[in-house]
């Protein structure tokens, strides 16, 4: 915590993925995605322990296909979520929303894209726990 209403940071992403192959002779296919992800929380208050908050971040991953990395992705996005602190350094959190735009590019095949999302979570929303230093 920066102060009572900022909270800054950094997370570390890593997905793995193998897909197996029934094909004779076909490798299995793995993938696996390493990310770097720093953000800044701006928390507003609603009551004493309640609050809302607003999260920008950056995200950097490299993805690898069976050992190679050869994709990079870049975001910028922004979370928006409610939380209850349990403690003045524990909270349990509800994400209800996120807009967010990706830019992807492949080095071997160059292939590239560009997306962009708005999500909302109202119906399966990502509940968890943060510890604040």
């Amino acid at each position: 915590m920066l102060n009572n209403n900022i909270a800054a940071g950094l997370s570390f992403n890593v997905d793995y993925l193998k897909s197996t192959n029934t094909t004779p002779g076909i490798e299995d296919d793995i993938i696996m995605r390493l990310g770097i992800v720093p953000f800044v929380r701006i928390h507003k208050t609603i009551s004493e322990n309640f609050k809302y908050y607003i999260e920008p971040k950056i995200n950097v991953s490299f993805i690898s296909l069976n050992k190679s990395f050869n994709e990079r992705s870049f975001s910028i996005a922004t979370e928006i979520g409610f939380l209850y602190f349990l403690s003045q350094k524990l909270s349990l959190e509800l994400s209800i929303a996120s807009i967010s735009y990706e830019n992807s590019r492949n080095k071997d095949t160059g292939y590239k894209y560009d997306s962009f999302y708005i999500i909302y979570n109202l119906v399966n929303p990502n509940i968890g726990i943060r510890y604040y230093f």
